[in-house]
């Protein structure tokens, strides 16, 4: 009889517990308003630029496109960007390709443009840190954030964004489709 209860309390406590991972709190100025873009001309939504795909499949480590976001509440102080493959797998989604977290200038008012970071690395410019590395070294090494690795199969790239006040709680959230590879 005990063999029978220990599944299904490990599968409530693994849902539970991933219930209250998943979820950030919301902010009293949420907004649902978050908008954001590819900033520059380099990245169109569409293609991945080849030249700023993974180390794996290009002379060096690619680069994240910049992005603006705008329609922040007057609370948010950092962005935080969850990279994503949604082709490969869940391992490669929810962040999988790095999770990425940018203090905002004090005078960004209600949007900013986050700068391009370079790939693969860990020591990033001045207002970025890593949350959360790479989910795969299997595909290349390195931390931080994996550019896009597909080797031109066609995967979609996105990035989850999240707008957070000092607190840690949610201001803001959207998804911007950075492109195919």
């Amino acid at each position: 009889m005990r063999k029978t209860l220990i599944f299904p309390m490990l599968l409530c406590g693994f849902i539970l517990m991933a219930a209250g991972c998943a979820t950030t709190p919301k902010a009293p100025d949420f907004s649902p308003k978050l908008e954001a873009s590819l900033a520059g001309d380099k990245w169109d939504g569409q293609n991945i630029p080849q030249d700023e795909v993974c180390n794996k499949f290009n002379s060096r480590p690619g680069n994240s496109p910049a992005i603006r976001v705008e329609g922040l509440p007057a609370s948010t102080t950092k962005v935080r960007l969850r990279f994503n493959d949604e082709t490969a797998g869940p391992a490669f989604d929810n962040g999988g390709h790095g999770i990425i977290e940018y203090r905002l200038p004090e005078d960004a008012e209600n949007q900013a443009v986050i700068p391009s970071i370079p790939g693969q690395v860990s020591d990033l410019p001045e207002g970025f840190s890593i949350e959360r590395n790479f989910t795969s070294q299997a595909w290349d090494t390195g931390s931080g954030y994996l550019p896009p690795c597909s080797g031109g199969e066609g995967n979609l790239y996105t990035v989850d964004i999240q707008a957070l006040n000092a607190k840690g709680e949610l201001t803001g959230e959207t998804k911007l489709r950075l492109g195919r590879y």
